[in-house]
C-alpha cells in the first residue's frame, strides 16, 4: 500500500484520529510541493490563528438569550433577528470555528451532561437585539450553542473534503506513477496533481470574515 493509498484508508476510517491522518497528508503535500495544501493542514492541525477559515467551519445557529422588563423575564428564548440589517445578522449569526481538529475531537469526548459550547454576543448587540420585542423587553444576554452535531459535521467536511481530493488524484495516477511520486516526481504529474487540489480549496473559502469570534467553552448546566 503506497502513502496514497494509505491517506485515502485512513480518511474513510473514523476510528483512524483524523490528526495522525493529517500528518500523513502533509508529507503528500509537501512531496508534490503544494503551498495551498501544505497551509490547509498546517491550519487544520493547529488552528486558524488569524487567518480565514473553511466554509465548512462556519456554524450558524439561532441565538439564545434572556430579556426582562420591570413586569416580565424571559428566559433562554429563541432571541428574533429578522428586525436586522442583513449585514448584522450575518455577524451575529455565525461563528467560525478557528480550533485544530485534535480540539474538536476532545469536544465530543466530553461528557454530554458537562458539555457546553457557545459563541457569546457582545452587550454592545443587546440594545439592538432588544428591538425585536413589541415590548419594553431588554436583552441581558445572549450567544449562539454549538452542539456536538456541529462540531461532527465540521470534521466530516475535513475527512470528506480531503478524501475528494485524494480520490481525484487516484484516478489520475496509475499504481507505478503514484510509487515514483514519493521518489521521483514527474513535473508534468505534479502540475495536474497541483490543478486538482487549487480547484478543490479555492472552492472551500468563499464567506468573508464578518463574524464575531467570542468563544467560551463551559462544563456544565449553566442558566441566564
Amino acid at each position: 500500500m503506497n502513502l496514497l493509498e494509505e491517506i485515502i484508508f485512513a480518511l474513510t476510517d473514523s476510528k483512524i484520529p483524523l490528526q495522525d491522518t493529517l500528518l500523513k497528508l502533509k508529507v503528500f503535500a509537501m512531496k508534490v510541493k503544494n503551498k495551498d495544501l501544505i497551509n490547509l493542514i498546517t491550519n487544520e492541525l493547529n488552528g486558524y490563528d488569524n487567518v480565514p477559515v473553511p466554509d465548512y467551519r462556519i456554524i450558524r445557529n439561532a441565538i439564545i438569550g434572556s430579556a426582562a422588563n420591570f413586569g416580565s423575564k424571559y428566559t433562554n428564548i429563541t432571541l428574533p433577528l429578522m428586525h436586522l440589517d442583513k449585514e448584522t445578522r450575518e455577524i451575529i449569526g455565525k461563528c467560525e470555528m478557528y480550533q485544530s481538529v485534535s480540539s474538536l475531537e476532545e469536544f465530543l469526548k466530553m461528557d454530554d451532561n458537562g458539555f457546553s459550547l457557545h459563541k457569546i454576543i457582545p452587550p454592545e448587540f443587546f440594545n439592538l437585539l432588544s428591538q425585536g420585542f413589541e415590548s419594553s423587553h431588554q436583552v441581558y444576554s445572549a450567544k449562539m450553542p454549538i452542539t456536538k452535531g456541529d462540531i461532527s459535521g465540521i470534521l466530516t467536511r475535513v475527512r470528506s473534503t480531503l478524501l475528494d481530493i485524494m480520490m481525484q488524484i487516484e484516478n489520475l495516477i496509475d499504481d507505478t506513477t503514484a510509487i515514483q511520486l514519493f521518489k521521483h516526481p514527474d513535473s508534468s504529474t505534479i502540475n495536474e496533481i497541483n490543478n486538482i487540489v487549487n480547484n478543490h480549496i479555492q472552492n472551500i473559502f468563499t464567506s468573508k470574515d464578518e463574524s464575531i469570534q467570542n468563544i467560551r467553552i463551559e462544563q456544565g448546566n449553566h442558566s441566564n
